[in-house]
């Protein structure tokens, strides 16, 4: 066992070889519980270890302890920390993207894309890593940046402090190549392929303040990978016969092909950063407004509002209900009700380009892009170099990666993590300060595979041809119009928050905004069907309800205990096809469709919304900040479909109903709806839905209190389909307590919601 768990060393006196080395190990007690809680995994040197304050069951303190080890191996002691870090100058150099918030560098950064994750992965291919808080030991920040050392990811939880309050992610368990991160990590290492490395402002080893949240760092590649023995946190129960957990290493390299790093450049001149910017950078790190200066790090958990990139296609079962006065073109189609979003989008990772649009990336296709690998004839293994030692234990080689010594980094080695002295294999002990060697940290030579990085840190410039013409009809509801953008002129990496123009947070620079004149014909969307019926699905816990004769087609589904929903079909669309072109129009002549802020949220910085909103009439408070107008300042279109809503919904719960308020959603491709409730505080019993483009699938699923987990999930209760002209009507207040309900749509959709609600 590396980590000594008594205050008694072990037995000395003689070199252990590996024919004693089994008996030494024996001598040293098991680690039970009670000991491991005297074990925390950072100490007041910021290194592995238990602090001075924390003792054994002797009442030794940790650094008396490890002091008298030092004395054993015949080390100095440790230089102060303080006095080791130099203080580099800050940055004279702009970075080549720089961001405010997470949702900001997955929306417009191909290569990272990861919410909550420090790894962005694809099929095991790793593509950017995020340097943020909470390091393990010895994570270096050397020559400058040109080499930096951090750790892989996973099998960590925040255990609670004595006092209550949540404390640093600790090891719960071995990190190994089981693990998906580690695994990916491996393999880059193994072929050698680039990835990009971004720092946050709560990365340690920066050597200077960032005056922004994230900054893109460069590309690196993995020189050399290997296991530490990191102790067993407190509270955790540690693995079977020892007191450790393997933590993996990594040991990033700068690709010399890019040029000097951008924090480290002494001339004017542009940097080897793939694009250009268009005008000439400043010289200062940017200042950056507080619009979106939320930074806070939420716990781990994916969030459904923040799953931006992942399409959730719902299962779908046929449940014929009951039809009145249904025209015969209007019976239900078997082929169209078992159809399936199988063949929707699948967010891939690259840039991508559409067939006769130059740049522009449509946003569903995939950028071929050749990451490049390395093979045996190619390039040395990465061990040759560094300079090695033979460990006589397991006879394999392992670099000189400590100043305290030969220390075997193989987690099958029965010397793994062992000092070396004169007197023996010695345990690690807790708190014991290990220092890297100077000569490990030199920067190493570039392979020659990477001479041609796969893609430029700056995505490429879109083709403002995008806002004219038939292109802009084909992708006014696709994908590509709701991804993010860096800035030409400051390169900040920007959400689209506006539906008519890419503007830049920072510096206000508009890019490509959308014709004023130009909207989707209903005859291209991607998933527009006729009308039919009957494709619902329904659990024990709804019923289908016949209604009485009425002008439109209508099924009433029954919640138990909890209200009625209307699905209300008219076969007369002329209405709706003028509103579906009307609300387009507003859009794109800058109407107020925006994507807003959640007021809950997960991730570090501001969290958009998928959807572009607009409020009107009475304030509706939900979970997203929308901006909200008067009715008289409400564009014609969203007052004539307040009116379309009113009268259907009237002619089906046959009693005058009436609303103040109007919420106007436009969804693009991707974007959805997720598992919500409109139990706002005035609101009265009735809320109705128009459905205006593509169809969407509406789900209803009973909310579920578990006393000891908190909300847990339930089945779907009841699923049906909305299409264009559509009406839902959601008729008793106890629908919004005791269910759930989200909206799923298959491509450019809007969606208009009518509401009473009172000023109490």
């Amino acid at each position: 066992m590396p980590f000594c768990t008594h205050s008694t060393l072990p037995i000395a006196g003689t070199i252990i070889s590996p024919a004693n080395l089994a008996h030494q190990s024996s001598l040293r007690p098991s680690m039970d519980m009670s000991d491991s809680n005297n074990h925390a995994p950072i100490s007041i040197d910021n290194q592995t270890g238990i602090d001075d304050e924390d003792t054994d069951r002797f009442k030794i303190k940790s650094s008396t302890f490890c002091k008298v080890m030092r004395i054993v191996a015949g080390l100095a002691p440790p230089v102060p920390k303080s006095l080791v870090k130099g203080k580099d100058r800050a940055p004279t150099r702009r970075p080549p993207v720089w961001a405010e918030s997470r949702q900001e560098l997955c929306e417009a950064l191909p290569y990272y894309r990861s919410f909550q994750s420090g790894l962005y992965m694809y099929k095991k291919v790793a593509y950017g890593y995020l340097l943020e808080a909470f390091p393990a030991p010895r994570d270096v920040w050397a020559d400058n940046g040109r080499v930096i050392i951090s750790h892989g990811g996973g099998q960590c939880i925040c255990a609670k402090l004595p006092d209550g309050t949540q404390g640093p992610p600790i090891l719960q368990t071995d990190q190994s190549p089981l693990n998906a991160r580690i695994e990916t990590l491996l393999q880059a290492a193994e072929r050698r392929t680039p990835l990009v490395l971004i720092a946050g402002e709560g990365y340690r080893q920066l050597p200077w303040k960032l005056d922004c949240a994230y900054v893109v760092l460069g590309w690196y590649w993995i020189s050399y990978t290997w296991v530490e023995a990191e102790p067993v946190g407190k509270g955790v129960l540690p693995p079977r016969d020892r007191d450790y957990f393997h933590r993996y290493k990594i040991r990033f390299d700068w690709v010399k092909n890019q040029g000097e790093p951008w924090w480290d450049c002494e001339s004017d001149l542009s940097l080897n950063l793939g694009t250009s910017p268009k005008n000439t950078p400043t010289t200062t790190v940017p200042q950056t407004p507080g619009c979106a200066n939320v930074h806070e790090e939420g716990p781990s958990g994916l969030g459904a509002a923040a799953r931006l990139i992942i399409p959730v296609e719902p299962l779908r079962h046929v449940n014929s209900g009951f039809i009145l006065n249904a025209p015969d073109h209007l019976s239900p189609n078997n082929d169209i009700m078992r159809r399936d979003c199988s063949s929707g989008f699948e967010d891939k990772l690259m840039y991508y380009s559409a067939e006769g649009c130059g740049k522009w990336p449509r946003g569903d296709e995939e950028m071929t892009s050749c990451l490049p690998t390395v093979t045996d004839q190619d390039e040395e293994p990465s061990i040759h170099l560094y300079d090695t030692f033979v460990c006589p234990n397991c006879h394999q080689k392992t670099p000189m990666i400590y100043k305290e010594g030969q220390i075997c980094v193989k987690p099958s080695c029965p010397a793994f993590f062992l000092l070396r002295t004169a007197y023996g294999l010695f345990p690690i002990p807790p708190g014991f300060s290990l220092t890297l060697n100077p000569s490990f940290l030199l920067l190493r030579p570039t392979p020659k595979s990477l001479e041609n990085l796969p893609y430029d840190l700056v995505p490429p410039t879109l083709d403002e041809s995008i806002s004219e013409g038939a292109e802009c009809k084909a992708n006014l509801g696709g994908r590509a119009l709701w991804k993010g953008w860096v800035c030409t002129d400051c390169e900040r990496a920007n959400c689209r928050y506006k539906w008519e123009v890419w503007e830049c947070r920072n510096c206000g620079n508009l890019f490509a905004p959308l014709s004023r004149n130009e909207s989707m014909p209903l005859s291209g969307l991607s998933f527009h069907f006729p009308p039919f019926m009957g494709d619902a699905m329904t659990m024990h816990t709804g019923r289908i309800m016949m209604l009485s004769s009425m002008k439109n087609i209508a099924i009433a589904y029954d919640l138990p205990d909890a209200g009625t929903v209307y699905h209300v079909i008219s076969h007369d669309r002329i209405v709706a096809d003028k509103l579906f072109h009307d609300y387009q129009i507003e859009a794109a002549r800058g109407f107020c469709f925006q994507r807003r802020a959640l007021k809950a949220n997960t991730v570090k910085g501001a969290l958009l919304a998928q959807h572009f909103a607009v409020n009107s009439g009475a304030p509706y408070k939900y979970n997203v900040d929308t901006l909200s107008v008067p009715f008289d300042q409400s564009p014609s279109c969203v007052m004539a479909a307040l009116n379309l809503i009113s009268s259907g919904t009237s002619d089906v719960l046959k009693a005058d109903t009436e609303f103040n308020e109007i919420l106007s959603v436009i969804y693009r491709e991707g974007q959805k709806m997720g598992w919500h409730d409109d139990g706002e505080p005035g609101l009265g019993p009735v809320v109705a839905s128009l459905c205006l483009g593509s169809p969407a699938d509406i789900s209803f699923r009973p909310k579920v209190v578990n006393r000891a987990n908190g909300t847990s999930n339930a089945e779907v209760a009841l699923s049906f389909t909305l299409s264009h002209g559509d009406i839902m009507i959601m008729q008793g207040r106890d629908i919004q307590k005791k269910y759930h309900h989200r909206a799923m749509p298959y491509g450019l959709r809007i969606a208009a919601t009518a509401r009473m609600i009172s000023d109490s």
